[in-house]
């Protein structure tokens, strides 16, 4: 049901972000941790439902494979998962956003994505809730 969504600005040069350097700083990061706790990478959670998700990652973004393994076991379980990937963009792009307008490009973006995702659930929540009925007065 779910689908991985790619997007991209520009096509990268071919660089990529070693598997070595994630080697090196998670136990900086985390000293003294079991890495595989789902607290730490959402990767090793087990399998359940989950509200819909948007993973956005960056091309130059130590975490992009586990992103990218992490949406693809999400859809695989049946959620709802929107991925964008930015190939020029580094980790923490929307922090960058004076730097550079790809980076502007892909907040505005992912932002977007978001609030399509927020609207979508509200929507099939009001529906699944009955007629005269919404989010808010359903409690009362």
């Amino acid at each position: 049901s779910g689908t991985i969504h790619h997007v991209g600005l520009e096509a990268g040069d071919g660089q990529t972000v070693k598997g070595e350097f994630t080697d090196y700083i998670l136990p900086i990061v985390f000293p003294g941790e079991d890495l595989a706790q789902a607290e730490i990478s959402p990767l090793f959670d087990k399998a359940r439902v989950m509200p819909p998700t948007l993973i956005a990652t960056a091309g130059f973004d130590p975490l992009r494979d586990s992103a990218r393994a992490y949406a693809a076991k999400l859809i695989g379980e049946g959620n709802d998962v929107i991925y964008l990937e930015y190939p020029s963009l580094i980790h923490g792009f929307t922090q960058h956003t004076a730097v550079t307008n790809a980076a502007v490009h892909a907040a505005l973006q992912s932002a977007e994505a978001a609030g399509k995702m927020a609207r979508d659930a509200v929507k099939a929540r009001s529906l699944r809730s009955g007629p005269g009925r919404t989010p808010a007065n359903e409690h009362q």
